[in-house]
């Protein structure tokens, strides 16, 4: 049979060639990266050899959903798992069963592990690519494949069917964009976010309400610009802003409405507010509600916003400050866990404190106290957030040593090899007595034991030291008063 896939395509397709996985995996590909999303779309959109019909006919041997010309599907397939729930035909399973001599079956398997490797790249702009491709000539045979993709791709998906969705209402893209939401359950704007897999996925689809000005959105992006994560607050808020000081929406359409009586209006009334009209109310709201009072008459909606803004950061710098007072009190009194998580507070809410360092010892501290707990998944947590808040800083070596070497313990905890690791923390930390001895054969615990030994003597004999100098003074007070 005639052979279709360039050699590039060959390689990225046998890559797609699995049921798509979730796009947090990242499968191996063999060209090293992700495959371009630019190259999967041009070869979707190659020259075919074969006809329309002839895919067809393929997908008609392993009963396939294909729309007609117009769009419209029959009923769907249905085969079931291994628990007996009833879930979407496989295609490219399916295909594979089929003899490989049959009529246009490799054409159709490429373009099935193409969308399948769009999907696998967990591409914002991948999402854009298979939806475009369903409502070409050829993609509309394909369309229940992009469909499934689509929600498989979900919630990287959403961001693109957002803004097919808010297309003219006439339009078949549109629908189709609205329906795959609704049977994902995420067409409420705060169910998109809420749902979102990270904070890059919050902000492209608030790019995507931004860039369609989506109405019912409104409300939802006022509640996210006060959000824990700087990008996202900064997203939001650039929304936000378009609302109320971009491009003005289109007027809702306007009719008669009918009045207790059966009187009609004597003008006719919009339907609904735009997205603006939305804003301002909501607006109002919020301020009546963090200031106890509406705002002032003829306020305008961008000096009304950044006076919430405002609002919201001296609110976040007040809990900030507070949290990492109340962290060096905690320390103070070596309560190492609650100053730990007073500090965890302070990075909530600014993850870039210019005080990260000063959280280093306390987090260095809390870890010491976990190892000798033997808790060594919590200890690897704080030493890595010791390194975290200060990289460069005078402790910065110790924290990735000591993270280095519960790590170390951990495995030895379960019967495996540690020295690596060990070797690894001393790498780091050449005084580290617990991994060297760990190194040695030796009981890294009894190491560690004694180096806290030798600190307490050393501080036992400054204090020691201190009480007799004291002594000294006084008995020479007491000689010269006499």
């Amino acid at each position: 049979m005639l052979r279709l896939v360039p050699t590039i395509c060959a390689a990225l397709l046998v890559w797609a060639a699995a049921p798509a996985p979730a796009v947090a995996e990242n499968p191996p590909n063999p060209l090293g990266g992700k495959p371009p999303v630019e190259e999967l779309e041009q070869f979707l959109a190659r020259k075919r050899v074969f006809s329309d019909a002839d895919r067809r006919a393929v997908l008609a041997l392993i009963d396939a959903s294909v729309p007609d010309q117009k769009g419209r599907f029959k009923a769907t397939r249905k085969s079931q798992d291994e628990t007996g729930e009833e879930v979407d035909l496989d295609w490219l399973a399916a295909l594979e069963k089929l003899p490989a001599d049959t009529r246009a079956l490799d054409e159709v398997v490429a373009d099935v592990k193409a969308i399948r490797g769009l999907v696998a790249t967990g591409d914002f702009d991948a999402a854009r690519a298979i939806l475009d491709f369903g409502f070409t000539d050829v993609g509309l045979t394909y369309r229940d494949e992009c469909g499934r993709s689509l929600r498989n791709m979900s919630p990287r998906s959403l961001p693109a069917m957002i803004v097919a969705s808010k297309a003219p209402a006439h339009d078949d893209k549109a629908r189709y964009a609205r329906y795959q939401l609704e049977r994902l359950d995420r067409e409420l704007p705060l169910k998109a976010i809420d749902y979102a897999d990270s904070d890059e996925t919050k902000i492209a689809i608030l790019d995507a309400f931004h860039k369609v000005l989506h109405r019912e959105a409104v409300l939802a992006v006022l509640q996210t610009v006060d959000d824990v994560s700087p990008a996202v607050r900064l997203q939001a808020r650039t929304t936000w802003m378009g609302y109320v000081d971009g491009p003005a929406p289109a007027e809702a359409p306007k009719k008669k409405l009918q009045l207790p009586g059966g009187k009609l209006t004597d003008e006719p009334q919009p339907l609904w507010l735009n997205s603006r009209e939305l804003a301002a109310l909501y607006l109002r709201d919020l301020h009546e509600t963090l200031f106890g009072e509406l705002p002032p008459r003829g306020t305008k909606l961008v000096e009304l916003s950044q006076k919430i803004f405002d609002f919201y950061d001296q609110r976040r710098t007040a809990a900030r400050d507070e949290a990492f007072e109340r962290g060096q009190a905690l320390a103070g009194e070596s309560k190492w866990a609650e100053a730990a998580a007073a500090f965890d507070q302070v990075l909530v809410v600014n993850p870039e404190s210019t005080r990260r360092g000063e959280m280093a010892p306390v987090y260095i501290a809390f870890a010491d106290q976990l190892k000798r707990d033997k808790r060594w998944a919590d200890a690897t947590v704080a030493y890595g957030k010791a390194h975290a808040v200060a990289p460069s800083g005078p402790r910065a070596g110790a924290a990735l040593a000591g993270q280095l070497y519960v790590r170390g313990r951990a495995l030895v905890a379960a019967g495996k090899d540690g020295t690596a690791l060990f070797q690894a923390a001393l790498e780091q930390d050449s005084g580290h007595k617990g991994a060297a001895a760990a190194l040695a054969g030796e009981d890294p615990d009894v190491a560690e034991g004694a180096a806290a030994g030798d600190n307490k003597w050393m501080i036992y004999a400054g204090a020691a030291g201190g009480a007799f100098a004291l002594m000294l003074l006084i008995l020479a007070l007491r000689r010269r008063d006499s």
